[in-house]
């Protein structure tokens, strides 16, 4: 089991001495990963050893030293978890060695933040054999679940990241069980091979304002989509099934107010049609090789970001609300139709 010391420094009185405000000790990734001590004062090895320079401390930091106070411990509880939900949950959970007060808190916290890259972060892929990877990988799993199972509260946040190829049942279980909990804001990296398919309960979670949506997997839009509250919707690298699964997205988001796509794939579409009348800022930056015929029938937009190949045609309303537009066209060997620009302008 390796074993690391990290810490974080709050300043130097100049006397050889540091002042720390968070002490954390990285241990196995299954057990504990990270936690907290005090904020107390801890001096140079290379000073404690040494009377005359130890003599030097400044006299405050030899007081605060011989107190030991432990200052984060004896904030109330809703805050300490407050703090807390803004590392990422490897590094929350294993708080709960600290003492008493500390050992559930991390239940509380209202973000989680799962990502496979800092369980391998520490191993050699190229010499891991496939068991061990496969055990490592495991590990992973029983963490994610024993979180959810143990962190019952509200969740405003939930991220999960995964590069590494899981049981798809696995993983959509960790999403439906974060919706369950009135979630706010999704984000979601499934960057492994294999994955076949959201499950349908994001569709349909009323409590979302936010989803982020990055993976190379078909997005099979189902025909119910309530999304009454969502605001923000980002989506990257992924295959829309048809022109119908765009259309079904955005009907169900009322009050969209942000929609980007990026670096996806349009193939697919023979009208990329987006009619969101709340909508203020649209990136679509896929490079699609323009096969498509774009319309846009968004009133309110103000911000515009639009880089792709010249399309099969455009249609659009007045964009009398805009602001501002960057578009960039590629023509693939043709003049840039002036008439299109007109559209933007």
């Amino acid at each position: 089991m390796g074993m690391a010391a990290v810490v974080v420094c709050n300043g130097d009185d100049g006397g050889g001495c540091r002042l720390w405000g968070m002490v954390a000790v990285v241990v196995d990734y299954g057990e504990v990963v990270t936690s907290m001590a005090s904020s107390t004062a801890i001096v140079r090895p290379e000073t404690a050893s040494d009377p005359a320079r130890l003599a030097n401390v400044n006299p405050r930091v030899r007081r605060q030293m011989g107190r030991n106070e432990d200052r984060i411990s004896n904030l109330p509880s809703s805050l300490m978890a407050h703090i807390l939900s803004f590392l990422p949950t490897k590094d929350a959970v294993a708080t709960g060695i600290l003492s008493t007060k500390w050992k559930y808190t991390w239940t509380t916290i209202t973000n989680l933040d799962f990502d496979d890259e800092l369980l391998l972060e520490s191993i050699n892929l190229q010499k891991c054999t496939k068991r061990k990877l496969r055990v490592v990988e495991m590990s992973f799993i029983n963490f994610v679940n024993r979180v959810l199972l143990r962190n019952l509260t509200d969740l405003h946040t939930f991220r999960l990241r995964c590069t590494r190829s899981y049981d798809v049942s696995n993983l959509n279980f960790f999403i439906s069980t974060a919706l369950a909990r009135n979630l706010r804001e999704l984000h979601l990296f499934l960057e492994m091979e294999g994955y076949n398919g959201l499950p349908r309960e994001i569709f349909t979670c009323t409590s979302l304002v936010a989803i982020e949506l990055v993976g190379r997997f078909v997005l099979n839009v189902p025909t119910l989509v309530r999304l009454q509250n969502l605001k923000t919707l980002v989506m990257k690298t992924l295959e829309f099934s048809d022109d119908d699964s765009i259309n079904r997205l955005l009907s169900g988001c009322p009050l969209l107010e942000e929609f980007s796509i990026r670096s996806s794939d349009l193939k697919n579409i023979s009208v990329f049609h987006i009619s969101a009348p709340a909508l203020k800022s649209l990136v679509l930056n896929c490079w699609s090789m323009g096969g498509y015929k774009f319309v846009l029938n968004t009133p309110n937009l103000q911000d515009l970001q639009y880089h792709d190949y010249i399309a099969e045609g455009y249609s659009m309303n007045k964009l009398n609300a805009l602001v501002n537009a960057d578009i960039g066209f590629v023509s693939r060997g043709h003049h840039v139709p002036e008439k299109l620009v007109a559209e933007f302008v």
